[in-house]
């Protein structure tokens, strides 16, 4: 099968990236064509018309009905700036989940990028704990060398997920001038939080936080990161799941301005997707690979 780019819109590369990473969902893509919407949701009325019009055209197709629907609901995003594409993805994601959900909170959003994360928060005084649930459409990911330099010392230029995920899920104490509001004690306490996932979906968002605010200005961390095409969750949490790279977005530019693409995986074979110019690349690629590690957003399957 043929894969087709995307027409640019005027400084729509970002938003194309979202729509090249939803496509690729295959399951996502397979309800679309399986389940009607009524044009009352419009966002998923216009999704639903995209996504099947390029399974079924195979040819550059202008996403300009989707584009303005969207620029209707989120009023921020009418006009021909650049915008964060990740912003633009969950941005995507919770209206399309808005508009179709249940009365029980689900919908084909929740179902296939849903997931729930815990804490619990012990005081040190009363041993009193804290629990909270809280579900999450992608995993954020923070660089740690900008948490707590002191804490953990990272400034090599090739970071592990298993550093990134070790590193935001690690224990947090509250003490000194950060200490923890005890409800069962009523008082500020000494505390630890631990967190943790209990739940994880179909298809994993990754955001990997590559922009920090540094002594008054905006840096983009553009370290590689080693991320493997396939790996199994268990070894970073107790759920046992296969996950598959299915596609990436990338940012060339600053914090101000700049430039985004698509990389996809299918049949094997690494695909940029970059407006309406699509090339093929073999996985082995060690240019592609560098790109790949540098992703701000990944989409992992599961298998």
């Amino acid at each position: 099968m043929n894969h087709f780019g995307l027409d640019n819109l005027g400084n729509t590369c970002y938003f194309n990236s979202c729509i090249q990473t939803l496509y690729h969902c295959d399951q996502l893509v397979d309800y679309f064509m399986e389940t009607d919407i009524p044009n009352q949701y419009p966002l998923s009325y216009q999704a639903k018309r995209l996504l099947c019009g390029m399974k079924k055209v195979q040819k550059t197709v202008a996403p300009l009905s989707f584009w303005k629907t969207f620029k209707n609901i989120h009023k921020r995003f009418d006009n021909n700036d650049q915008h964060d594409s990740q912003e633009a993805l969950l941005l995507i994601l919770d209206t399309i989940h808005e508009e179709l959900k249940n009365k029980n909170n689900q919908s084909i959003i929740s179902k296939l990028f849903q997931g729930i994360s815990t804490s619990n928060i012990k005081c040190k005084k009363c041993n009193n704990i804290s629990k909270k649930n809280q579900t999450f459409f992608h995993l954020l990911l923070n660089f740690p060398e900008f948490e707590n330099p002191d804490d953990y010392d990272i400034e090599n230029e090739h970071v592990t997920l298993n550093e990134l995920l070790r590193y935001n899920f690690r224990d947090i104490e509250f003490k000194n001038d950060n200490l923890y509001h005890c409800d069962k004690c009523n008082q500020k306490t000494e505390a630890v939080k631990n967190q943790s996932i209990i739940k994880l979906p179909n298809y994993l968002l990754i955001y990997i936080k590559r922009f920090e605010y540094v002594k008054n200005r905006f840096k983009k961390i553009n370290d590689q990161i080693d991320i493997p095409f396939h790996f199994n969750i268990k070894k970073y949490f107790n759920i046992n799941k296969n996950y598959e790279w299915n596609s990436s977005i990338i940012q060339f530019g600053s914090f101000f301005g700049g430039h985004y693409i698509n990389l996809s995986n299918i049949d094997d074979k690494i695909y940029t997707f970059d407006d309406s110019t699509v090339k093929v690349n073999e996985k082995n690629n060690q240019n592609l690979i560098k790109i790949y590690n540098q992703s701000y957003v990944y989409c992992f399957k599961s298998n």
